[in-house]
């Protein structure tokens, strides 16, 4: 059976992150050290006291080594959150909301179960369902790194700048290939190269209606 195959029979759920809990607050810690952002104490500490900030979830599987299924593996995470603020004025009507896909991140070792579309559609889900989304919320927004990172001749070369080997697809178009839309490309992201020069890096700005997707 093909890696294709096996990943069609792996589900996937997503369950609330306790970070009063040390174990589990160790092992986001851990994978946002993966990540490469976000994994300062600072951060992780304030996302423990402000529940407000974010809802995060484990992204689990079932233990394969485990007969019963009782026991599951988390092999990354994201995170609902309140309105990013990026919609432009005038899109929502009466009393629509957004809401914001963000903290995404799978474990590179569990990336080859192509997980990440799972991942997001249950996502989407909860975005419009109470305790941790809202009826009301009609978008679901992100932000992505450009696709110009990874096609144009003129910017492919900052990866080397920054010592980090080029993705081998547009995180952008992923996002595209689900049902996700750009409307506008800004210079967000600030960041520092190995010789201490600073780049702005672009970012795709990225909704979903999930009112047009049932």
């Amino acid at each position: 059976m093909t890696n294709n195959q096996c990943s069609l029979n792996i589900e996937c759920s997503l369950k609330p992150i306790d970070l009063n809990e040390e174990i589990q607050f160790n092992e986001l810690q851990r994978q946002r050290t993966l990540c490469g952002w976000n994994y300062d104490d600072q951060t992780l500490q304030s996302w423990k006291e402000n529940s407000k900030l974010k809802n995060l979830f484990w992204i689990t599987i079932s233990d394969p080594e485990d007969e019963t299924k009782s026991t599951s593996i988390r092999v990354g995470h994201i995170s609902l959150d309140p309105s990013s603020g990026i919609l432009e004025p005038g899109l929502l009507e009466g009393d629509e909301i957004d809401l914001s896909l963000s903290t995404f991140f799978i474990l590179p070792e569990h990336r080859a179960l192509k997980l990440g579309r799972k991942a997001v559609q249950l996502l989407e889900k909860l975005a419009v369902t109470k305790p941790y989304g809202d009826p009301r919320c009609r978008y679901l927004t992100l932000c992505a790194l450009s696709k110009r990172y990874i096609y144009d001749e003129e910017f492919r070369g900052l990866w080397s700048k920054f010592g980090v080997v080029q993705p081998p697809f547009s995180i952008q178009e992923w996002y595209e290939n689900i049902g996700y839309t750009t409307w506008k490309e800004i210079p967000i992201t600030e960041a520092t190269s190995l010789d201490g020069e600073t780049f702005q890096l672009w970012e795709a700005l990225m909704r979903k209606d999930l009112w047009a997707f049932p």
